[in-house]
C-alpha cells in the first residue's frame, strides 16, 4: 500500500466559534503557530512551507532506503511510486516486493534466515 506520505493539521476555530469561546494567542513570529489551531481555520502559508519540507525529507528518504534495498535509482522509485497504488501482484511485477505471502510465512521465513527461536525475538501481534 506505497502511495505517499501526506500530513494533517487539525483547525478548531469553526468549532470554537460555534461554542462562543474566544482563544487569544500572542505570536512570537511567523513560525511560531502552535496557538493557530485555536484561532485559525486553515494553515498559514509558513505552516505549510515547514510541514512540507518535513514530508518531503520523510518521503525522501523512504525512497532512498528502497532504492538502496530495489538496487534501483531513487528517480526509478519515485517513478514507480507515481504510478501506484498497486495491487500485490502489481507490486511484485515493478520490483516492489519479492514475494507474495501471508504474514505467518513472511515472519517464519525471517526466523529461519535470522536462526531465531520462536520464543527469543518475534513477539510481535497485528491487530
Amino acid at each position: 500500500m506505497l502511495k505517499g506520505l501526506r500530513a494533517e493539521l487539525m483547525y478548531f476555530k469553526k468549532s470554537l466559534d460555534k461554542l462562543g469561546v474566544t482563544v487569544d494567542v500572542e505570536h512570537a513570529g511567523k513560525y511560531k503557530d502552535y496557538g493557530d489551531m485555536f484561532t485559525r481555520s486553515d494553515m498559514s502559508p509558513e505552516t505549510r512551507e515547514v510541514i512540507d519540507s518535513v514530508a518531503d525529507g520523510l518521503y525522501g528518504g523512504v525512497v532512498e532506503h528502497i532504492a538502496a534495498g530495489r538496487k534501483k535509482t531513487a528517480d526509478d522509485v519515485r517513478g514507480i511510486i507515481d504510478q501506484g497504488p498497486f495491487t500485490a501482484t502489481q507490486a511484485q511485477k515493478a520490483g516492489l516486493v519479492d514475494a507474495l505471502q501471508f504474514e505467518d510465512e513472511m515472519w517464519s521465513e525471517l526466523k529461519d534466515k535470522l536462526h531465531v527461536a520462536n520464543r527469543t525475538m518475534f513477539s510481535w501481534t497485528t491487530i
